[in-house]
């Protein structure tokens, strides 16, 4: 992924969960919020880029429908999301996932495109099995390895369909809560770091009820500038 989309766990802004889990450590409320599961819940969202990048990013995201259905997995949550970085194409992203329990959520597939040539640059993935993120169970310090595998379906250099299975590791550590000022204004946060094996890239992102405020990676920042949930201020 370019430097200049924002990257965060499979490629995503909204992050899948967002709280630690037990006794003082974590405050569901603060990190994670089950609402924007709900049917027709929208999120709109423009970051302010620093560092090696820069300028600005809006991000939005759409749940289309919470009763899908994908290669017979029943019960799924659709979300349609768009990235459009100042002065490039738009990136959209469709994904189908299943809200497990408070914060844990497994991802059944994701499918992205690039609007300037959407056929040529479809990527279809799904994941076997299901990509689960369980981070909300981590304490404050812990952290703990995903599998992320499956097949990867894109346009060849034919012009045909390519399928590859791939194989990944994701590893998260819950940093713990603070305080975190950007131009939105100051949140109170969960700092997750996010570390992928086959890309060797580490991402720290801060979350406010399940959306990143900022992120720091590869010498790039995102800092929220403005963000609403069905209409209303975050």
């Amino acid at each position: 992924m370019s430097l200049k989309y924002l990257v965060g766990l499979g490629g995503l802004v909204f992050a899948l969960v967002g709280c630690g889990n037990g006794g003082s450590d974590a405050h569901e409320a603060v990190c994670f919020d089950n609402t924007f599961y709900a049917e027709g819940a929208q999120i709109k969202i423009v970051y302010e880029l620093s560092g090696s990048s820069s300028g600005k990013e809006a991000w939005s995201s759409t749940v289309t429908s919470v009763n899908a259905t994908l290669d017979g997995v029943s019960g799924l949550v659709q979300r349609r999301e768009e990235h459009t970085p100042e002065g490039l194409s738009t990136r959209h992203v469709f994904t189908s996932e299943k809200l497990l329990s408070a914060g844990v959520v497994a991802r059944h597939g994701e499918t992205r495109y690039n609007s300037v040539a959407p056929l040529l640059s479809s990527v279809v993935e799904r994941y076997a099995p299901p990509f689960v993120d369980a981070r909300a169970e981590l304490r404050t310090g812990e952290s703990a390895t995903y599998p992320k595998q499956g097949e990867r379906t894109a346009m060849g250099s034919a012009g045909g369909p390519v399928v590859t299975p791939f194989s990944d590791f994701v590893t998260v550590t819950f940093v713990g809560q603070e305080s975190v000022s950007v131009p939105a204004g100051v949140y109170q946060a969960c700092r997750y770091t996010t570390f992928t094996q086959s890309t060797g890239v580490s991402v720290t992102q801060w979350l406010h009820r399940g959306v990143v405020v900022r992120q720091e990676s590869r010498g790039t920042v995102h800092a929220l500038i403005n963000g609403t949930f069905n209409g209303l201020p975050l």
